[in-house]
């Protein structure tokens, strides 16, 4: 894997407190079909009563098409619930396609929704699987707790729990109206995966075709970040919907969960500075080559063809400190990326004004961002800031169907705020952001437009176990 790391202001103005953000590109290696190794998938289907009829013999197709799309050796097994869980099809490595679509096609809806029974049960299925094996725990409701463990802080935390222990990551496919997005999206968040809106019904096959698709191009596996700061930061936060853990030597461990083949994620880390003192002689205080700023710690394992390797990188962040305001700098190859990613934060507060009923303070939040947005200069990324914060205003404005959309824009943001390049998205191609969009031949027979860039690094950068300082502009 290889990395690179930006600062969006390499030389920022002394004795005065900033924000700073520094920009994590990572990209993954392309070793689609250099690998053997299988995976273990488990969809666990919500069959309570108000899964009857379409949605729930739309769920039974898409879980046929996985079980197709299967390789040689990898595992899959099915778990159903209601008001209990209940095994369908055993993890194992499933051939028998005529008995595997008998045991689907003998599902019937049945009473509540006990959704943490289920997931338990897919869970203990996946603990099951050939160790080293990528685990995958899909699960699909259409419903809220009403049955058995109904505390959403309690079942977040056992999802969290099953990655730290057995590698379990969990995605989240909401249906129709009446799911918990807010449930959903915690769980998701918590090991890495995604939360898909299927507001339609025939999306669940591609749903499952592209989690599917995505378990089996993995090359970087558990990629997580712990940063800590060198004297001068007062607070980090990682923008995105990625989980944070607070560690006893005052670091922060950031998960930023797996990379598929040829993927390129970009992360961007928000730095509240502290003032940075010259000194009496006009001078910094410490080296010319900046201030210390962050201690940065990348690891991650990577998957090849002889097997598991894990890796560890170490970074040291400076800034520069200037007295005058004509020597600050701006990067500006970095500064679309935190575009996106503080439009993706403003909508998050946006819905939760919201939903306390704050309808007023909700549009001042997305119309100052957009107001904030509006000068700076055009991009394809900002473009896409700019289309993520109009929708977020309209689904406010939408009393009637707040509800429906609240839960579109919850989806839309997710993939706009992970900044992956992954093809994982079941949004229209008018609604995904350029950065997944693809790539189509340029006219003339030019080659093909690419994606916009992520922050480069520039000659010189450091790359995997070097020191990174951030250069000039």
């Amino acid at each position: 894997m290889h990395t690179k790391l930006q600062l969006d202001y390499p030389a920022i103005l002394a004795n005065t407190a900033r924000p700073v953000h520094l920009a994590l590109t990572f990209d993954a290696p392309d070793l689609t079909g250099a690998r053997s190794q299988p995976i273990a998938f488990v969809a666990v289907l919500d069959r309570s009563g108000s899964m009857q009829g379409p949605p729930l013999a739309s769920a039974k197709r898409a879980a046929r098409e996985v079980a197709r799309h299967l390789r040689q050796g990898d595992h899959f097994g099915l778990v159903v619930f209601d008001d209990e869980a209940q095994t369908i099809i055993p993890l194992a490595d499933h051939r028998d396609e005529i008995a595997l679509t008998q045991a689907i096609e003998r599902i019937q809806a049945g009473n509540s929704t006990n959704l943490a029974g289920g997931w338990s049960l897919g869970r203990d299925l996946l603990a099951e699987a050939p160790a080293g094996c990528p685990r995958k725990l899909l699960l699909l409701t259409d419903g809220q707790l009403n049955a058995g463990i109904i505390e959403p802080i309690m079942i977040t935390r056992m999802v969290a729990m099953a990655l730290e222990k057995t590698g379990v990551r969990t995605s989240c496919l909401g249906l129709g109206d009446g799911y918990n997005e807010d449930l959903l999206d915690a769980l998701a968040k918590a090991t890495g995966g995604a939360l898909h809106d299927a507001n339609q019904a025939d999306s669940l096959p591609d749903i499952f075709r592209k989690e599917l698709d995505g378990l089996q191009s993995i090359v970087v596996q558990n990629l997580r970040l712990r940063a800590r700061s060198g004297g001068f930061v007062e607070r980090i936060t990682v923008l995105g919907d990625y989980a944070e853990l607070a560690l006893p030597n005052g670091a922060k461990e950031i998960s930023v969960g797996d990379l598929v083949s040829g993927e390129r994620r970009v992360v961007v880390l928000a730095l509240d500075v502290l003032p940075i003192p010259f000194g009496a002689d006009g001078l910094p205080t410490a080296n010319w080559d900046g201030e210390h700023l962050l201690d940065l710690e990348i690891r991650h394992d990577l998957i090849t063809a002889e097997g598991l390797v894990s890796r560890t990188e170490t970074h040291h962040i400076k800034v520069r400190p200037v007295q005058s305001p004509a020597d600050v700098q701006v990067n500006a190859e970095v500064l679309p990326w935190v575009s996106l990613q503080t439009a993706a934060a403003a909508v998050d507060r946006a819905l939760k004004a919201r939903d306390a009923g704050d309808l007023e303070g909700a549009r001042g939040i997305i119309n100052k961002e957009l107001a904030r947005l509006a000068p700076l200069p055009a991009s394809d990324l900002l473009t896409d800031a700019l289309r993520l914060l109009t929708a977020t205003l309209a689904a406010l404005e939408d009393g009637a169907d707040y509800v429906r959309g609240k839960k579109s824009i919850r989806s839309m943001k997710r993939f706009y705020s992970m900044g992956s390049t992954a093809n994982d998205s079941i949004l229209s191609e008018e609604a995904l952001p350029s950065f997944k969009r693809p790539r189509r031949p340029a006219p003339g027979g030019a080659s093909p437009a690419s994606i916009p860039a992520p922050p480069s690094a520039p000659s010189g950068e450091a790359d995997a176990n070097a020191d990174a300082i951030p250069p000039s502009a």
